[in-house]
C-alpha cells in the first residue's frame, strides 16, 4: 500500500507547573501502561532494551572493548587442487586468511581436516602441515597421515579446511607459538534533542494546567515520545558520522555531530542473512537454528524483533504446526473462542520470543517504504553475556568501579553518565519572561522545556545476529 500523508488542521506551536521524565522511578509501570495508553505511545525498539533491562552507563563518549577471537579458524583454499603432489596435498592459502604479519590461522605441527568426499570417504581425511607458504603464492605442503590415499574429486578453489591437533614425535621441538588475536569494537554516542514551546499565559488557563491530563500533558508525553523515536531508529538503523558532519556550536565554531551505529547495520557488516520465500514456515525457523550452530550460540533464548506481517506470518506457522500434529482441538476453548497468540516458540532448546516492534511497521515511519520491507523484516538476537576487556575506563562494572573486564548483555542501550553527570534523559526549562518563578533567560513572552538524550548502541558477537526479510521485498 502507498504511503500517503494524513492531513491536519493543525500547526506546530507553542503549547509547567510540575514536570519529570516520563521514564523517572517516580513512575510505576501500572502508570506508564496508563500515560501509553492516553497518549498512543507505541513499543519500539528503545523500549524492548528498556523493559528487558539491557541499559549500561558510560564514563565516556566512546567505548572500545576487546574480546578474544576463536581458538581455531579455518584456512580457505585459494586456487583449486586437482592432483597431490609427491604423495602429500600442497596448496595455496587465501589472501583473506593472512594477518598483517603475514602470519596465518595454520603452522608447522598443526594438522588440517580434508573433507573426505574429495578422497571417496565418508571420514574427514587428517594430514600434518609439514611447511607454511609465506605469502599466497608460496605453497603449503601437508603428508597425509593414513596411506595409500588418491583424489577421488579436485579440491575446489575457496574450500575452507578445517585446522586440527598437532601432531608430534618424542623428543622433538615445540610449535612455533600462536595467537587467536584480539577483535575490538568501538560504540560511540549520539546526542539526540527535542522541544516543547508554550506561549505565555497558557499556564495560568485551566485548560492547560491539568498535569495528569489535557493538551497540557499531552504535550509533555509528546515531546518524550518523540524523543524515543528519534532514539529508537538511531538505535535500530542509526549510522555513524564517517562524513565528518558538523554543525555550530555555542562558540560559533563547528562540532561534530555525534552518532551511533544501529544493530540493523551491525547485522549487516557481521551476521548472517535469512531470506524466506513466500510464508514463513517452521523450516524457516530451523534454518535460524542452524545458522545459529554455526556461529556457537550456547543459550537457551533469543529474541525476534519484527514487523507485523512477519509477526503474523510466524504465528501462522504455530497455527499450522499445532493443527498438523494434534489436529487442532486445542485451538478451540470452549468453542467459543478459537485460536491464541504465541509469544514464545521452543525448537531445538531455544525459546524464540516473538516480539512485534510496532516502530517497524507504523505507517508513517518504517511503515512507509514503498517495498514493504521493515513489516515483512525481522532480526533474530540471542540472548547472551558477553565478558569484554575495557581498556579505556569507559563503562562500570558491577561494582561501579570503571575498567577491567565487565560481564555485560550482548545488546544494551549505554547513556553516559559519570562525575554527578546524567545525560539518560535531561528535561530543563529554558523561560523567557514569564509568571512561573523561573529567572528568565531571554525577553521573549514564552517558555520552553528542552529534552536531550546522550546514548550508545553496545553491540558484541554481533556475528550471532541473524537478518530476516522476505524475497521479493528488496533492500530497506
Amino acid at each position: 500500500m502507498a504511503y500517503t500523508a494524513a492531513t491536519s488542521n493543525t500547526v506546530t506551536g507553542p503549547v509547567n507547573s510540575t514536570y519529570a521524565t516520563l521514564y523517572s522511578a517516580q513512575f510505576e509501570p501500572m502508570v506508564m501502561r496508563e500515560i501509553f495508553k492516553s497518549y498512543g505511545k507505541q513499543f519500539g525498539f528503545i523500549d524492548f532494551l528498556r523493559m528487558a533491562g539491557k541499559e549500561i552507563s558510560m564514563t565516556r563518549d566512546s567505548l572500545t572493548s576487546f574480546a578474544l577471537n576463536a581458538y581455531n579458524r579455518p584456512v580457505t583454499v585459494k586456487t583449486e587442487v586437482s592432483a597431490l603432489s609427491g604423495g602429500k596435498f600442497a596448496f595455496y592459502i587465501a589472501a583473506a586468511d593472512y594477518d598483517t604479519n603475514n602470519d596465518t590461522f595454520v603452522r608447522a605441527g598443526d594438522s588440517i581436516m580434508i573433507p573426505g568426499y574429495y578422497f571417496g570417504k565418508d571420514y574427514d581425511v587428517q594430514a600434518v602441515v609439514e611447511s607454511v607458504g609465506a605469502t599466497t603464492a608460496a605453497l603449503t605442503t601437508a603428508a597425509f597421515l593414513e596411506s595409500g590415499l588418491s583424489l577421488a574429486n579436485n579440491v575446489p578453489a575457496s574450500t575452507p579446511l578445517q585446522v586440527g591437533p598437532t601432531v608430534h614425535g618424542r623428543g622433538t621441538d615445540q610449535p612455533s607459538a600462536k595467537s587467536r588475536g584480539m577483535t575490538s569494537s568501538t560504540f560511540y554516542t549520539q546526542i539526540s534533542k527535542e522541544t516543547t514551546d508554550f506561549d505565555g499565559g497558557l499556564q495560568a488557563q485551566d485548560l492547560y494546567a491539568t498535569p495528569s491530563g489535557g493538551l497540557w500533558g499531552l504535550a509533555l508525553a509528546d515531546a518524550e515520545f518523540a524523543l524515543d523515536y528519534q532514539q529508537s531508529v538511531a538505535l535500530w538503523q542509526g549510522t555513524l558520522n564517517s562524513n565528518s558532519l558538523t554543525e555550530t556550536d555555542a562558540r560559533s565554531g563547528t562540532s561534530a555531530r555525534k552518532s551511533t551505529k544501529g544493530l540493523w547495520l551491525h547485522a549487516d557488516s557481521n551476521g548472517a542473512d535469512h531470506e524466506y520465500v513466500g510464508e514463513f514456515t517452521v523450516k524457516d525457523l530451523d534454518a535460524i537454528d542452524d545458522l545459529f550452530k554455526t556461529t556457537g550460540v550456547i543459550g537457551t533464548s533469543a529474541a525476534i524483533l519484527c514487523g507485523h506481517s512477519l509477526f503474523k506470518g510466524i504465528q501462522n506457522a504455530a497455527h499450522d504446526y499445532i493443527a498438523e500434529f494434534s489436529g487442532g482441538t486445542d485451538l478451540s476453548e470452549n468453542m467459543m473462542k478459537v485460536g491464541f497468540t504465541p509469544k514464545v516458540w521452543n525448537r531445538t532448546g531455544i525459546d524464540y520470543q516473538l516480539i512485534n516492534l510496532a516502530q517497524l511497521s507504523d505507517h508513517n515511519t518504517f511503515g512507509a517504504n514503498a517495498k514493504s520491507f521493515w513489516v515483512n523484516a525481522g532480526l533474530v538476537v540471542p540472548d547472551e553475556q558477553v565478558t569484554i576487556t575495557d581498556q579505556n575506563g569507559g563503562i562500570y562494572n558491577s561494582e561501579g568501579n570503571a575498567g577491567g573486564k565487565v560481564t555485560l548483555p550482548n545488546v544494551a542501550v549505554g547513556y553516559l553518565q559519570n562525575n554527578r553527570e546524567d545525560r539518560k534523559r535531561i528535561i530543563q526549562p529554558v523561560a523567557g519572561v514569564n509568571g512561573m518563578g523561573y529567572a528568565a533567560s531571554n525577553t521573549y513572552d514564552r517558555f520552553q522545556m528542552a529534552y536531550l538524550s546522550e546514548y550508545a548502541l553496545f553491540a558484541e558477537e554481533t556475528q550471532k545476529l541473524i537478518r530476516l526479510f522476505k524475497e521479493g521485498t528488496g533492500a530497506a
